[in-house]
């Protein structure tokens, strides 16, 4: 019996029925194409939201925006830091 520490669809199988395998051998890939288009949208939420904090802060310096827009900036920022570390 195999049991995986997550659930998904099974993309690929690497071995045939009644064949033994070794200790770290991989058994089976999960499609996971899904996944990683969520990671690549959260890094590049990430890093809009990093460039966009980093404008606010100069703007913030010049005291052009208030200090709420910079501390939602830099939530934002933690928030997409957050998503990629989940994604």
């Amino acid at each position: 019996i195999l049991k995986a520490p997550t659930s998904g669809r099974i993309d690929t199988i690497h071995f045939k029925e009644g064949e033994h395998s070794k200790v770290n051998q991989e058994l089976i890939s999960f499609y996971n194409k899904e996944q990683e288009a969520y990671l690549r949208k959260a890094e590049a939420a990430l890093k809009l939201s990093q460039a966009s904090y980093h404008r606010k802060k100069e703007l913030y310096k010049k005291e052009f925006i208030s200090p709420q827009d910079l501390e939602n900036s830099e939530a934002q920022v933690k928030s997409n830091e957050a998503e990629v570390a989940l994604a």
